[in-house]
C-alpha cells in the first residue's frame, strides 16, 4: 500500500504572498510611481484632440398621398411619378453622413473657416467622424485638434446631410411645383398664341362682312379659335391655381430631422484624458511592481530578505 504523498514545502499561501510583498514592497512602490510618471508625461506629450457634438432627431413618416395633379399631367403627358416620403428613416441617415459625397461637401463648408489662419483646409482635415444611433436620435460627434473646427465640423455635417437628403428625396408637393414651373411659361405662350390667333383673324373678317354672309369658313374658325382660346386659358387658370397651392404644400412639409441643438466649443480635450492615463498608470505599475516583487523573491530566494 502506498503512503500518502508528502506535502509540498513550497506551497505558496496567503501569508507568504503577504511577506514577498513586504520585502519587496519599495520595488512595488517605485514600480507604480515610474508608471504614473510616464502616464502623466505622455499626457502632456500628446496632442490634446477636441470634440465636436451635436444631434439630430429623426422623424420617420410614411409615404404622401397620390398628387393632385396626376390628372392633368397625364392628359398633358406627363409623368410626375409616385409620391416622395417626407420621413426619414435613421439607418438611411447614418449611411448617408458617412459618404465621400457628404464629406466633399463639408471640406467645401468649411474651407473659409477663420480658425484655419491662412492654412488649407486639405492639409488641416476636418477631423474623424463618429455616429452613434439612439433610438429616434442620432449622436454626432467629430474629433479635431482644432476645437473650434471640431464644432464648426458637427453643424457641417449636419448640414450637408441635409442638403443630400433633400436632393435625394424629392417630395410630393415638390415634385408638384417644379412641375408646375415648367409648365406655367408653356402654359402662358400657348394662351397668348391662342388670343394673336383669333385677333388676325378677327381683324381680317372685320373690313369684310361680305365674308361671313357668303360663306360659313370664316364663321367657323372664329368659332374653333374662340374655342380654343378658352380652353388654354381655363389650363392656364388651373395652372397658376394649383401652382399657389403647391407652394403652401411645400413650405408646409418639414425636414425628416432636426439638429437637436448646435455644437458647442469644447473646452476640455477627450484625448488625452488625464485622469484615465493616471489611473491606467497607477494600476498597470501595481501589476508590474507585483510582477516584478514575486521574480526578483524567487531569483534571490524565497527567504532572502533584501
Amino acid at each position: 500500500m502506498l503512503g500518502d504523498e508528502p506535502k509540498m514545502e513550497d506551497e505558496i499561501n496567503l501569508k507568504d504572498i503577504i511577506d514577498v510583498l513586504l520585502r519587496r514592497r519599495k520595488l512595488v512602490f517605485w514600480s507604480v510611481v515610474l508608471f504614473a510618471a510616464a502616464s502623466i508625461l505622455v499626457s502632456f506629450i500628446m496632442k490634446p484632440v477636441y470634440s465636436g457634438k451635436t444631434q439630430l432627431l429623426i422623424r420617420v413618416s410614411g409615404s404622401s398621398g397620390a398628387s393632385q395633379m396626376a390628372g392633368l399631367a397625364s392628359i398633358m403627358g406627363v409623368n410626375l411619378g409616385g409620391g416622395g416620403s417626407s420621413g426619414g428613416s435613421i439607418s438611411e441617415i447614418d449611411e448617408l453622413i458617412k459618404t465621400p459625397a457628404v464629406e466633399r461637401r463639408v471640406y467645401q463648408m468649411l474651407k473659409s473657416h477663420p480658425s484655419l489662419e491662412g492654412k488649407s483646409i486639405y492639409d488641416v482635415g476636418i477631423g474623424s467622424l463618429k455616429t452613434k444611433m439612439q433610438g429616434s436620435i442620432l449622436d454626432i460627434s467629430v474629433n479635431h485638434e482644432n476645437r473650434f473646427l471640431a464644432a464648426a465640423a458637427a453643424d457641417a455635417y449636419v448640414q450637408a446631410v441635409g442638403d443630400y437628403w433633400n436632393k435625394l428625396n424629392i417630395t410630393e408637393a415638390r415634385k408638384k411645383r417644379e412641375y408646375l414651373d415648367k409648365q406655367l411659361p408653356i402654359a402662358e405662350a400657348e394662351l397668348k398664341k391662342a388670343e394673336d390667333k383669333l385677333k388676325r383673324l378677327t381683324y381680317l373678317i372685320s373690313p369684310s362682312p361680305t365674308l361671313v354672309a357668303g360663306g360659313n369658313v370664316k364663321t367657323i374658325d372664329i368659332t374653333r379659335l374662340e374655342r380654343e382660346l378658352e380652353i388654354q386659358g381655363a389650363i392656364y387658370q388651373m395652372l397658376r391655381t394649383e401652382h399657389a397651392n403647391a407652394k403652401v404644400q411645400e413650405a408646409k412639409e418639414v425636414s425628416p430631422f432636426s439638429d437637436i441643438e448646435k455644437a458647442e466649443i469644447p473646452g476640455n480635450p477627450v484625448i488625452p484624458n488625464k485622469k484615465l492615463n493616471l489611473v491606467m498608470g497607477i494600476v498597470l505599475g501595481s501589476f508590474a511592481g507585483v510582477f516584478l516583487a514575486f521574480i526578483s523573491d524567487y531569483l534571490k530566494g524565497p527567504y532572502q530578505k533584501k
